[in-house]
């Protein structure tokens, strides 16, 4: 079944049972009966994206469930405040304030968040240096087409005016148009605006990387990083790691000279026994939606949650830096961000005093 499929066979089963649980409001309606049918309803719309999207694919079924959130679940309301508009004012002030919010919340996390890029700051100090150092992290790029936004980031980060830039992979997923096109079209804005630092690019391979990713930087100052390969760069030295060794949870990197970095796809290599001043990955997006004081539901991640996004302090004088990332999912996924904007990462080292 294809993700048109899929859509119409849910969407057509969730209207239906809308139309079932307004028609069972209509004959009695009530707070109770209200509330009962919608957590009924919800119910339904967790299991059959989940069922009617079988097979590991979580992401098709994500994007089965926004369209139970953001299309079931605001007709449901409407509804039963048109039902109720005699007999229950406060009830019809509920749905209608509910209708509110999930229009809200879709326009905040389909329209405004994906293309709102923040850019944090993070700083550690060091007697490993004599200068104080910038590091940019541009993470998940991620894109299938290429415009303002994208461009908008790129400059964002020759803006930060960087000494170092590490770029932990997924570049190009799910082009609409063709991938060499897309390439072509990254290739050459990069090099329109003189991407590089005075250091040097380090950049590593994602999980959805093409075999020949490397030709998106051909021409440019840019360290590609195919096999596990560890590069001197002045006061800094980059191990940067094959991207299933990044997936790993047992990886082994011995220790180098100089204030080390380990840059790879995913966080799991921090589990491993990594000897290392600085740990960076991406992968994680954040989770892409953020439950306020809980945090990412999904991580796709086998690091702890609080590992999973950020800045965590790790035994032995680490630091782990996971990067939300500057795009977002995209193939059958929902293309949304909630409370969880993406990120271009400024690290600053700085010389601890003597």
């Amino acid at each position: 079944m294809t993700l048109s499929d899929s859509i119409l066979a849910y969407s057509a089963g969730m209207l239906a049972l809308v139309a079932l649980s307004s028609w069972l409001l209509a004959r009695r309606p009530s707070w109770l009966r209200f509330l009962v049918l919608g957590a009924v309803l919800a119910v339904a719309a967790i299991v059959g994206a989940r069922y009617i999207a079988p097979g590991p694919e979580v992401f098709r079924a994500l994007h089965l469930l926004a369209y139970g959130v953001f299309g079931a679940g605001p007709i449901y309301l409407l509804a039963a405040a048109w039902i109720a508009r005699q007999a229950l004012p406060r009830l019809v002030a509920a749905s209608l304030a509910g209708v509110a919010l999930i229009a809200l919340v879709g326009i905040d996390a389909f329209w405004i968040e994906p293309y709102w890029l923040e850019i944090t700051r993070h700083e550690i100090v060091t007697d490993k240096i004599d200068q104080p150092l910038r590091i940019a992290v541009v993470a998940d790029f991620q894109t299938d087409h290429f415009a303002q936004y994208q461009r908008d980031s790129l400059r964002a980060v020759m803006d930060a005016k960087p000494d170092l830039i590490l770029m932990p992979g997924d570049y190009i997923q799910g082009a609409r148009i063709p991938w060499d096109e897309l390439r072509d079209q990254f290739n050459a804005f990069l090099h329109e605006i003189d991407f590089g630092a005075p250091l040097g690019v380090v950049a590593v391979q994602g999980n959805t990387d093409a075999p020949k990713w490397p030709s998106i930087f051909a021409g440019l100052p840019v360290h590609t990083i195919i096999d596990n390969e560890t590069v001197p760069l002045g006061p800094v030295t980059v191990t940067g790691l094959h991207e299933w060794q990044g997936f790993q949870d047992d990886t082994v990197v011995e220790p180098r000279p100089g204030f080390h970095i380990v840059v790879a796809h995913s966080p799991n290599f921090a589990l491993g026994d990594i000897a290392a001043d600085l740990l960076v990955a991406g992968h994680v997006h954040g989770g892409q939606v953020r439950i306020p004081f809980f945090g990412p539901p999904i991580t796709f991640t086998s690091v702890p949650r609080d590992w999973a996004v950020g800045f965590t302090s790790l035994p032995g004088n680490r630091t782990l830096a996971v990067s939300r990332g500057v795009g977002m999912e995209r193939h059958e996924a929902p293309r949304l961000r909630f409370l969880c904007r993406p990120e271009l990462m400024l690290i600053d080292l700085v010389p601890a005093k003597p």
